[in-house]
């Protein structure tokens, strides 16, 4: 499997070479790939946005784009599946693999998102990384599982308004989950219907002194 990665690093980087150049800076410095997964609609969609993924991005087995920021919107399900390839000149040679746990604030022991990336950098100066994995949502209540033993806790993480981010060499990332609405409580719900009761009350007392007057 570790070699027909390699073989395809290098027909993706051989494809690259011109992009490349027009990409390297006098500095050095190619222009960084970004992609987003924005989970936060209502309507159990997912929006990926990328940029600057020189050798294509694939969504579900669909291209997305290659130069320039383009974005896309999946349902939840099935799983969504992605590809990437990225431009990575004078990065040495990397392989790893990681997976984010999103759990929701009420519930720190449930799954509410799984997004797991792998990724392989051919190293040299003209070399591209390449970036694959599965972004899977809960939908329905089917991840209300525990989280597996013995997972690192910096890989489990609280959704809320901030993103969760992550990077690669010449690669940032970042995940947008929904967060569930906090339940208003008992006590300040009572508080608030008393509130609009009493100004509806107070409301009908002086439309009855109005009409005494008149």
């Amino acid at each position: 499997m570790k070699a027909y990665m390699q073989i395809r690093i290098r027909q993706l980087a051989t494809s690259c070479v011109v992009a490349a150049g027009l990409l390297l800076s006098g500095s050095g410095v190619a222009m960084a790939a970004a992609v987003t997964f924005n989970d936060t609609a209502r309507d159990d969609t997912v929006t990926v946005a990328v940029k600057d993924f020189q050798g294509q991005f694939s969504l579900n087995g669909f291209f997305i784009s290659g130069d320039g920021t383009q974005s896309s919107t999946r349902p939840e399900t099935p799983p969504l599946t992605f590809r990437g390839v990225w431009l990575t000149p004078g990065v040495a040679d990397q392989t790893g693999t990681r997976t984010i746990y999103l759990v929701e604030a009420s519930h720190p022991n449930l799954l509410s998102d799984i997004f797991t990336y792998s990724w392989n950098i051919g190293g040299g100066t003209n070399s591209v990384g390449l970036i694959e994995g599965t972004f899977q949502s809960d939908v329905n209540d089917e991840l209300r599982t525990l989280i597996p033993v013995g997972t690192d806790p910096s890989n489990i993480i609280v959704e809320g308004i901030r993103p969760v981010l992550f990077s690669l060499p010449l690669l940032s990332g970042a995940l947008i989950s929904d967060v569930d609405p906090v339940p208003v409580p008992g006590s300040l719900g009572l508080l608030a219907s008393g509130l609009i009761w009493g100004a509806a009350a107070a409301a009908r007392r002086r439309k009855l002194k109005a009409s005494k007057r008149s």
